[in-house]
């Protein structure tokens, strides 16, 4: 199993699908609506129980703001009718705070507000207007020194933590104002990865306060996600990839494959022929077309190609990211 850690996670998570397509006992529509980002995000759709999984997501109502965010994302991906769901979660936007609470009943959390903001980026849709003032509330709720909460005195989330340094990938560049102050995107995502570090023991492989492998394994992606702290890295992977249990989960529940999917994928490129272009002639300039293929389960922009003339390195290599090739 620890050499094919990938495709038994994915064994996992098609062993755990229900009939109507959805995933999991609770909380069903956001765990599949999760999956089927994640899946449609590394090109895994060409199969049956995908299918099964997003009719389900488009027949199956929003029960929630955060759902509503969600669904309105794969609809959008999806190239369907969007607008209306989107106005129907604008409706709900709180004008003080510009965050969005989980029911009509709650009060404004960040989760929510980021997966609103998320839906609006994607579609691009009312971003001065309106993402701009729920990425500023979900930027505010990180502390100075990097630390989340789900309410406050309790301890520190580290799936909230986490989940909110992935969502603001997209974001990273930007600064917010709300006419009075201005905030840094890099600057918050700045302080939740000094938390990650500042909150780990090197000796024990451990975070302080985790509570769930997901923990560690969302921990180990935002580190990749910002491409940081390399040591750590290597560290939790070493540490967390040996738990892969027989049925390919990580410990009980989904959310451990999840995180355990995005923390593990990894390209994997093949070249799969190479021919010459033209006729080949002695001491003469010659062109080659050359096909590679990815066939793992991340993709990639930073890989490079060398070439060797009788296994003797020449100098030009030609690095995907100068011609922005993504494979």
């Amino acid at each position: 199993i620890e050499k094919h850690t990938m495709d038994f996670i994915l064994y996992n998570l098609s062993q755990n699908q229900n009939a109507d397509g959805s995933f999991g006992s609770f909380n069903q529509y956001e765990l599949t609506a999760e999956i089927a980002l994640l899946l449609t995000q590394y090109n895994i759709t060409d199969s049956g129980q995908f299918t099964l999984m997003i009719n389900y997501l488009k027949t199956t109502e929003p029960a929630n703001n955060r759902e509503k965010a969600m669904k309105a994302r794969l609809l959008v991906g999806l190239g369907q009718p969007y607008q209306q769901l989107l106005d129907e979660l604008l409706a709900e936007q709180n004008q003080t705070n510009g965050g969005f609470a989980l029911l009509d009943s709650y009060g404004s959390d960040a989760l929510t507000t980021m997966d609103a903001a998320l839906a609006l980026w994607t579609a691009n849709y009312q971003i001065e207007t309106k993402m701009a003032p729920a990425l500023l509330y979900v930027l505010n709720q990180i502390q100075p020194d990097g630390s989340m909460y789900y309410t406050a005195g309790s301890k520190p989330s580290w799936y909230l933590i986490n989940k909110i340094a992935e969502g603001l990938k997209p974001f990273q560049s930007m600064n917010i104002s709300d006419g009075q102050t201005t905030v840094s995107v890099q600057d918050k995502i700045n302080a939740l990865l000094n938390f990650i570090q500042t909150n780990y023991n090197s000796e024990t492989n451990k975070l302080t306060n985790g509570r769930s492998p997901a923990d560690e394994l969302s921990t180990l992606r935002t580190l990749q996600l910002y491409n940081t702290a390399d040591a750590m890295q290597k560290a939790l992977w070493d540490a967390t990839i040996i738990n892969q249990q027989a049925d390919g989960g990580f410990g009980t529940g989904l959310y451990n494959s999840i995180a355990a999917f995005k923390a593990f994928a990894q390209p994997d490129l093949a070249v799969t022929s190479l021919s010459s272009v033209g006729q080949l002639q002695t001491k003469s300039p010659a062109g080659f077309k050359i096909h590679i293929k990815n066939t793992g389960y991340k993709t990639v922009s930073d890989a490079s190609i060398h070439q060797f003339i009788d296994s003797v390195a020449q100098d030009n290599v030609l690095q995907f990211s100068s011609i922005g090739l993504t494979l």
